[in-house]
């Protein structure tokens, strides 16, 4: 009978067989191997990839060897010989149909969500949390970072709070203002330069009935901005705080309207740079030893793209207070 696998990469790296017990997995560099192979399953991933994404520049007197040796112990611990498949230029993972990866099931959970339609805001809710609650940040966290491999870990980490921004945006264009006050709270706790964050937990207060409250967050803010950066809060912070003020009539408790477009706008992005499953290019065509060459699958339809246009501007205050 065949044995299936769990895999994790959002959170501490785990493997756990079907009946649920943890595999351990104790050497820190095959445990950075495995996390390659896992970010880009289904990948052929070169040895000169592996080469600079676990060691950069500070190379072992053998680094092939040393990655042979770490692809049969990982395959004799795991027992996934026919999963850790070897080419001529490198290897590839190739999950079984009954394998679970966290990271492909946070993929297809977007995919869902953002086929669900802009006014089906219950849905969309339920799918972004179900994908937010397969976190157990910050993503690979006992994993040996190098250069190659840490802006890839901060860029998955990156992709959890823009779920978690596109959450708490549709939850508010839903009227939940009162319920997620604490998380607003917290979020200006744990990231206090993001405009954004006090704009929103300003509007909450308000149309919670709590205006005094909302007045003195702003406060807060502005102390915080100008300890830490020596200015002022923008103009958009700024002028929700003088709408406030005036008591602008769209800023009083409502009933939950429609969502925006700018909330349920479908999240993807360009489809960032990968070697295609399969393909045996030659290494001149791909990473070379250099860290900058190399990037994991993320690609469009699958993680979300950051949104620059997205954080502190003026469209999203509009959701907000419209």
């Amino acid at each position: 009978m065949e044995s299936f696998l769990d895999f994790r990469v959002l959170g501490p790296l785990e493997v756990t067989s079907d009946n649920g017990r943890l595999i351990p997995i104790s050497r820190p560099r095959e445990r950075a191997l495995l996390s390659v192979f896992l970010l880009n399953a289904d990948d052929v991933i070169t040895h000169d990839q592996l080469i600079a994404a676990l060691w950069g520049d500070d190379l072992p007197r053998d680094p092939r060897g040393a990655i042979r040796s770490y692809v049969y112990n990982l395959r004799k611990t795991l027992r996934i010989h026919d999963r850790l498949r070897t080419f001529p230029v490198g290897y590839a993972m190739r999950l079984h149909d009954g394998d679970r990866l966290d990271l492909s099931q946070f993929r297809e959970l977007l995919k869902e969500a953002n086929g669900t339609g802009r006014l089906e805001l219950p849905a969309y809710i339920r799918l972004l949390q179900r994908a937010a609650d397969l976190w157990r940040p910050p993503p690979l966290v006992d994993v040996p970072v190098t250069p190659a491999l840490e802006p890839h870990i901060a860029e998955l980490a990156e992709r959890r709070s823009f779920v978690d921004d596109q959450l708490v945006s549709a939850r508010l264009a839903l009227g939940q203002h009162c319920d997620l006050l604490p998380t607003l709270a917290a979020l200006t706790v744990s990231e206090p330069l993001r405009e954004t964050h006090w704009a929103r937990l300003m509007v909450a207060l308000c149309r919670s009935g709590r205006q005094a409250e909302a007045l003195d967050t702003y406060t807060r803010a502005r102390e915080t901005f100008v300890k830490e950066l020596g200015i002022s809060p923008g103009p958009e912070l700024q002028n929700l705080h003088h709408r406030i003020l005036v008591s602008d009539p769209a800023l009083v408790p409502r009933q939950p309207g429609l969502l925006k477009a700018d909330v349920s706008e479908p999240i993807t992005g360009p489809p960032l740079p990968r070697l295609p499953a399969g393909q045996k290019a030659p290494i001149s065509e791909v990473a070379t030893g250099r860290a900058a060459a190399w990037r994991p699958s993320l690609a469009a339809g699958r993680l979300p793209e950051p949104r620059a246009d997205f954080v502190g501007r003026q469209s999203e205050l509009v959701l907000l207070a419209d």
